[in-house]
């Protein structure tokens, strides 16, 4: 399988990762030198629970646990560049964890986006003083329900912080 860009092929896997019912997340990248400036030749994708929390050595006001996030799961996949094309070289399948049933890929952070009519809604009824749990109704019977809004509470909240 070949993709014209990177950007496709990233795309391509993450929407894979969206029917499946996981989340990716870019790791390690390789460059050519070429005439002084650097060329991406090779990419890494992992599954979002790859690896392994840092342990950390300071006790100093530790916070409350929220789970483990990184479980060590080793599904990944890696495109190379070869001929102005991307290939895959490595698809590495089994996921060390359960993964998301398709009711709730919708709550995975890689899924989840405000649209721009969504924040334009957003921004019009900040100046109101509608609360986001309101506005999240407002969206939620627009859309047909929560899992077609393709964003939380959380979301909107951190998009009104922002701006």
């Amino acid at each position: 399988m070949s993709f014209d860009s990177i950007k496709k092929a990233e795309k391509f896997y993450k929407n894979y990762a969206e029917i499946a019912g996981f989340c990716v997340r870019k790791s390690s990248t390789k460059y050519h030198d070429i005439d002084g400036s650097k060329e991406l030749y090779m990419r890494d994708l992992f599954c979002s629970k790859e690896g392994f929390k840092n342990s950390s050595t300071s006790n100093v006001n530790p916070k409350p646990s929220r789970g483990h996030t990184r479980l060590g799961c080793k599904a990944k996949i890696s495109f190379v560049k070869d001929d102005q094309r991307w290939k895959v070289h490595v698809h590495v399948e089994g996921h060390a964890h359960i993964l998301c049933t398709p009711r709730k890929t919708h709550l995975l952070r890689l899924h989840r986006e405000i649209l721009n009519t969504q924040k334009s809604l957003i921004d019009t009824f900040r100046g109101t003083n509608v609360s986001t749990t309101q506005v999240m109704s407002i969206m939620r019977l627009d859309s047909r329900g929560y899992g077609e809004i393709g964003c939380t509470d959380r979301d909107v909240r951190n998009y009104l912080s922002k701006t």
